[in-house]
């Protein structure tokens, strides 16, 4: 390279070079060796922009400079356009030479370079990748879904009945039952089918007919199901394809239920996981491999991470009688449940808290320290009554 900048190799070398480079840097990066791009990215800029000097010289020799003039703009050039950033490839080169009079071809070749490289291929030498292996980073949503299955946030408690179920049973299980679809399954739990509310609607004025019929006779195949490995991208997607609001967790083999996931569940953990994306960082995890992205990202001055242990008057409570963001304008993102040390778990609103539990609040400072203090004076106050 050195020698090229200095327009101390002819053209005919110039051509020779160019394809052997490429194909080195490509065979040893293809058999898993560590032959990194950025420098072989400069080493083909050089290559190139000497031989487009060799031919402008050819052509306008007395309108042009030496070839390493061009070697050097063309280093930038095609940096530029393999990594997708015109400005850092300007800045470096300039740099290297330090010379102003080399500042206006690259503020021209790096961006043309950078947009025709785009035209060509949307993704960079880096960020191509990433995209191998399931991280887009221009599409940070799906990635969230990519990280999470559905046996991660279904539900385990499953609003069922038997396949021999009389329509009283069925009308009995929707007046206490706040979900207005169950599941019918047979004695080996395998799902048969779904009854909703609206099934039953007709039959309510029968009353001849209400003693004669079964969950059996009343059930809708279910259209679509997922499975507890499939990805919560995948199950959006199946969410979208049907207007049900409930979808069944069945194993693909036998076809047991093995839970329920809502739409609601979905979108609950995707504003949960976006709320510690946007204050905690973001783990990305492609499916089926084990590589991982981790990216850390600052607070705002106005919120406080703060890890807090449950107060006694809530230990037995859920988050969802805590009701945290009505009364003390915070967000649990996180429990450690056991311990301090312990790992942070995806709160779950219905799971009662223990003793030995922390919550990891993200809000106000000001709201964390009313929410400590409350809970301590309060505690203070029955301590005292006792």
């Amino acid at each position: 390279m050195d020698a090229i900048l200095r327009s101390g190799i002819p053209w005919p070398w110039l051509l020779l070079l160019l394809p052997v480079k490429m194909g080195a840097t490509s065979l040893t990066l293809a058999s898993g060796g560590s032959g990194g791009l950025f420098l072989p990215s400069l080493y083909l800029g050089a290559v190139l922009g000497g031989l487009w000097g060799f031919g402008a010289e050819a052509l306008l020799p007395t309108v042009t400079g030496p070839s390493g003039g061009y070697a050097l703009v063309g280093m930038a050039a095609f940096l530029s356009g393999a990594i997708h950033c015109p400005i850092t490839a300007f800045l470096l080169l300039f740099e290297l030479t330090g010379d102003y009079q080399i500042i206006l071809p690259l503020m021209v070749s790096c961006p043309v370079s950078t947009l025709v490289a785009k035209l060509v291929r949307e993704e960079s030498v880096y960020t191509l990748q990433l995209v191998r292996r399931g991280i887009d980073v221009r599409r940070r949503e799906e990635n969230l879904m990519q990280a999470f299955t559905v046996g991660q946030a279904m539900r385990h408690v499953i609003p069922t009945l038997r396949d021999t179920t009389p329509f009283a049973k069925i009308m009995q299980h929707f007046l206490v039952s706040d979900i207005p679809i169950c599941f019918v399954v047979d004695h080996e739990r395998r799902l048969l089918g779904t009854i909703s509310i609206h099934n039953v609607k007709a039959l309510l004025q029968e009353d001849t007919l209400g003693s004669l019929v079964i969950a059996k006779d009343l059930i809708e195949r279910p259209e679509v199901t997922t499975s507890p490995d499939e990805t919560l991208a995948r199950c959006l997607g199946k969410f979208a394809l049907t207007e049900q609001e409930y979808l069944p967790v069945v194993s693909p083999a036998t076809m047991e239920l093995l839970g329920i996931i809502s739409h609601r569940d979905v979108l609950d953990l995707y504003n949960r996981e976006i709320l510690r994306h946007e204050y905690l960082g973001l783990s990305l995890r492609s499916e089926g491999l084990l590589s991982t992205a981790h990216e850390q990202v600052r607070l705002p001055p106005a919120y406080a991470v703060e890890v807090v242990q449950v107060p006694p008057r809530y230990v037995g409570k859920t988050l969802r009688e805590m009701q945290l963001r009505t009364q003390f304008n915070l967000t649990a993102v996180a429990i450690r449940r056991g311990g301090f040390n312990s790992h942070d778990e995806l709160p779950d609103p219905d799971r009662p808290l223990a003793q030995q539990d922390y919550l990891v609040l993200v809000g106000p400072p000001a709201d964390v320290r009313r929410f400590v203090a409350e809970n301590v004076e309060r505690d203070r106050v029955l301590g005292s009554e006792r």
